[in-house]
């Protein structure tokens, strides 16, 4: 067998070989690894779900009569395959899967147009042993739609045509439409781009067709947000997470995010750091506008006050390390003998993607994933009791629980994961108003102006000190009200329902 016919059975073997140990670990999932009170993962999955159940992507799924906040590309995926295939099956077992085999293809892609064949099997290794693909739109972001976003900025600074301008302004649209950071971090670096080819006095003409697709497609997200809400947002989200995230923290993570591996997978740095000072030689219209234009993005959203999103930038490095390790590898199967420097390389993928599955299967909020769903129960009372725009009130933190698991509306919401375009500030004064008040009429008014049909209560809601305390003699009664209450622990749960 000569090396030109055993290229296909190593691409297969390496392919297998990530994508098996993914699946060794996904498979003992009994439910989604994370908590259901304040989890990413359940977070998403009741986004998902609520779109499964009928609620139109471009709107709201916590709030009626709103518009979404979070981009809705991911959940839209999920959904469609959880009406085939389960919603919980998908998030845990099928969406892991797909993201790790959709990355592979489009790193191999990248590596075959523009590096030599050798490298683009070992390609498919890689992106494993930089990140665990889990059921997240970062993850979906990262690993997908950014490298996709290359693969069409190769192309476009290769040969600049219009099919080459589409592709660019549609791959900048979808990464838009998967998360925040795929419209600031690719939207910085190809005005980036099209600044230095101004300079250079090249014709930016295809650089406009390319941004003005992009636009066009991100306003599927984005227009309700600047048309609608005018960008007010009255729950400050942006102020509330890693508002301490400085200016100097950002640069540091920025210069050293070659580095930014730890224990074992630090040797990945042997090929991550000459990667980059190569591929600003041999590849300067990519990775010089990427490197400034993400520095550039994370030091104005600092400067604006919004520090989330310049912390979230590290969401590109996936993209530059593994861009880094294709270099490096190119590099030496050009200059070394490639017989003896493929199998270091194999091996030290394939370690540290083990490394990668056994870091994500030992984090404790992976291991709530090993045990069966405990609230079962309850959202089959809920999915049969109500449908997807019915109202629950609770607390901040059992709000989030109840739509995690249901995709169902509620009043108030965890407020670092709510809406930042709805004032929860004056929602939660109403709520207070509507429990605590002594003036029946009124907190029934309010209750009907939330179109609350359920009050939710279980142990989380009564330590809550945010949350004002339960009482069913304060409580307004009413025939059009009805309340469910629950106690509810990790290891049993009684469900009763009350009709006020």
């Amino acid at each position: 067998m000569n090396k030109q016919s055993s290229d296909p059975a190593l691409l297969l073997f390496f392919s297998a070989f990530s994508i098996s140990l993914v699946i060794a670990l996904v498979s003992k999932f009994k439910s989604i690894p994370g908590p259901p009170y304040g989890g990413d993962l359940y977070f998403h999955t009741g986004i998902a779900q609520a779109i499964m159940f009928g609620n139109p992507p471009f709107r709201d799924p916590t709030n009626v009569g709103e518009y979404a906040f979070y981009p809705w590309l991911y959940h839209l995926i999920v959904a469609f395959l959880g009406k085939i295939l389960g919603i919980f099956f998908v998030v845990t077992k099928v969406v892991p899967i797909l993201i790790l085999t959709l990355s592979m293809l489009v790193l191999y892609q990248i590596a075959r147009e523009n590096f030599n064949r050798r490298v683009a099997i070992v390609a498919v290794l890689i992106p494993l042993a930089l990140k665990f693909p889990e059921a997240h739109p970062r993850a979906l972001l990262s690993m997908v739609m950014i490298p996709l976003f290359y693969l069409a900025l190769f192309r476009f600074s290769r040969d600049r045509d219009v099919k080459n301008s589409v592709f660019l302004g549609v791959s900048w649209g979808l990464a838009g439409l998967t998360h925040v950071l795929g419209t600031f971090g690719a939207g910085a670096i190809l005005l980036t781009k099209t600044v230095m080819d101004k300079i250079k006095r090249m014709k930016i003409k295809y650089n406009i067709v390319a941004i003005a697709i992009g636009v066009t497609i991100l306003l599927l997200f984005w227009g309700p947000l600047l048309f609608v809400y005018h960008a007010k947002t009255p729950n400050p989200y942006q102020e509330l997470v890693m508002r301490h995230f400085t200016l100097p923290e950002f640069i540091v993570s920025f210069l050293t995010f070659p580095l930014s591996f730890s224990g074992l997978k630090i040797f990945l740095g042997m090929l991550t750091i000459p990667g980059i000072i190569l591929g600003l030689i041999r590849y300067r219209d990519v990775f010089l506008p990427s490197l400034l234009g993400i520095l550039g993005a994370g030091v104005l959203f600092i400067v604006l006050g919004d520090n989330l999103v310049a912390y979230k930038l590290s969401s590109y490095y996936f993209t530059l390390n593994a861009l880094a390790i294709l270099e490096s590898l190119n590099w030496l199967s050009e200059n070394l003998k490639w017989s003896k420097i493929m199998p270091l390389a194999v091996i030290l993928l394939m370690g540290t993607s083990a490394i990668t599955v056994g870091d994500y299967a030992n984090s404790p909020w992976t291991a709530i994933g090993f045990k069966d769903p405990w609230y079962n129960d309850l959202r089959c009372w809920i999915l049969t009791n109500s449908d997807v725009n019915t109202v629950f009130l609770s607390s901040y933190e059992s709000s989030f629980f109840l739509f995690s698991i249901s995709g169902r509306k509620t009043v108030l919401f965890r407020r670092t994961h709510a809406s930042p375009f709805v004032d929860y500030d004056k929602r939660s004064l109403d709520i207070a108003i509507a429990l605590a008040g002594n003036d029946t009429e009124e907190s029934l008014r309010i209750l009907k102006k939330y179109n609350v049909a359920y009050i939710y209560i279980d142990s989380f809601t009564k330590r809550d000190p945010i949350w004002v305390p339960y009482s069913p003699i304060s409580t307004p009664a009413s025939s059009e009200k009805k309340e469910l209450s629950a106690e509810l622990d990790m290891s049993c749960m009684t469900l009763q329902t009350l009709r006020a």
